[in-house]
């Protein structure tokens, strides 16, 4: 039966030769072995010492230090701990994916993953461990957090396959798939809609720092919060025309690392969620007197913070707070995503895909599944039931 092959990273049989002829003092001893580079090419690797076993353990950590040094270079091996995996994978999603999704997955990763399990290895971490892993972040964080780790070890594990670390594959895939309930979409009907935008306008603190327009763009668009604060003038064409006043959406608000406030250009679904919606008259209308007030440049900001710079959306979703307290609209629900619902449901009650387009979703899938409030009527089917009458 033919010697299986060393694997790349190891090393075989150490063999021990003494260099000084018996008998001469002091002795000195060499310790020798064929170490598989990463690169798959056996090297000669030796160390010496004044006996046999000192020469073999200088050896061994000569060894051990090499497998760290091709470790740290970028390559993954069984060995690899789970927080260096968790590094290179994070590295991988921030340079494909948008700033948002890699602040999401890095605050997971970095919070439970590598804590709870970065200290063993691609090896040790067996899928009944994972299960394990799971069930304390759902009991100890809840079944969101714990649904998002599943996701990002995911990934982590299949990079770890693809670069042949994972010996047995992905196996998170063979623990219980995390299901969190379905929240119940909840929209303003236009009755409610009225309200708040009257009582918003009414409220002088609500006027005097945009946040009644800030409001009416979102109902008036179904945008979200990040792509509104972005906003420029040039997005905007307010001109009489026959297809009516449009607003182009090409970007949304991104953070983090310490940098300030700053356009990511493109939304949150990526370049393809670019694009430009017809405006309803009476926000235009709203649009064309705070342009008149101001007479901006193309460049500036619609709707910018003290020091003309983009407002982060936290400040503006505080803001949407604190003025619905003020007004008295508690019973009501009030933040930038129930806006986007009242939108989509008021559209998808009607055009499930026009509905979807306008929300900058590439599948109708996701607007009906999350952004349209079910109607609680039901069908006219009295039609059918009226044979049931003789008795």
């Amino acid at each position: 039966m033919p010697r299986a092959r060393t694997k790349p990273g190891t090393w075989g049989k150490i063999t021990r030769k003494r260099l000084t002829p018996k008998g001469v003092k002091p002795e000195k001893w060499e310790a020798r072995a064929q170490y598989r580079d990463l690169d798959g090419r056996l090297r000669p690797v030796t160390a010496t010492g004044p006996t046999a076993p000192k020469a073999e353990t200088t050896l061994r950590e000569k060894l051990d230090q090499r497998y760290k040094t091709s470790d740290a270079e970028g390559e993954l091996t069984p060995e690899t701990t789970i927080e260096i995996l968790a590094n290179m994978w994070l590295e991988k999603v921030k340079e494909s994916s948008p700033w948002s999704t890699y602040r999401r997955y890095r605050t997971v990763t970095l919070g439970h993953i590598t804590k709870g399990l970065g200290g063993l290895t691609i090896n040790e971490l067996t899928a009944a461990k994972m299960e394990v892993f799971f069930d304390r972040v759902k009991r100890e964080i809840g079944y969101p957090t714990a649904q998002l780790t599943r996701v990002c070890l995911t990934g982590m594990f299949d990079l770890a396959t693809r670069l042949g670390a994972a010996r047995f594959g992905n196996l998170v895939k063979l623990t219980s798939t995390i299901r969190v309930g379905k929240k119940q979409v909840v929209a303003l009907n236009p009755e409610q809609v009225k309200i708040v935008r009257r009582l918003l306008r009414a409220d002088r603190l609500a006027g005097r720092n945009g946040i009644a327009d800030i409001v009416d763009v979102m109902l008036g668009t179904g945008a979200r919060i990040g792509e509104v604060v972005v906003l420029r003038w040039k997005h905007l064409d307010l001109d009489p025309r026959a297809s009516g006043a449009t607003l182009l959406i090409e970007g949304t608000a991104a953070w983090g690392e310490g940098k300030p406030v700053y356009t990511q250009p493109y939304p949150k679904g990526g370049p393809q969620a670019r694009r430009r919606l017809m405006l309803p008259e009476w926000l235009a209308t709203v649009l064309r007197s705070l342009r008149a007030v101001s007479d901006p440049d193309p460049e500036d900001l619609i709707f910018p913070s003290r020091a003309a710079t983009i407002r982060h959306p936290n400040n503006v979703r505080t803001q949407i707070t604190e003025a619905r307290n003020r007004v008295g609209l508690t019973d009501l629900p009030m933040n930038p995503h129930t806006y986007r619902k009242t939108v989509g449901t008021k559209i998808g009650r009607n055009d499930i895909e026009k509905a979807a387009s306008q929300l900058g979703h590439a599948s109708s899938a996701t607007t009906r599944r999350h952004y349209v409030e079910p109607a609680h009527e039901g069908p006219d089917a009295r039609e059918y039931l009226e044979d049931f009458a003789e008795i």
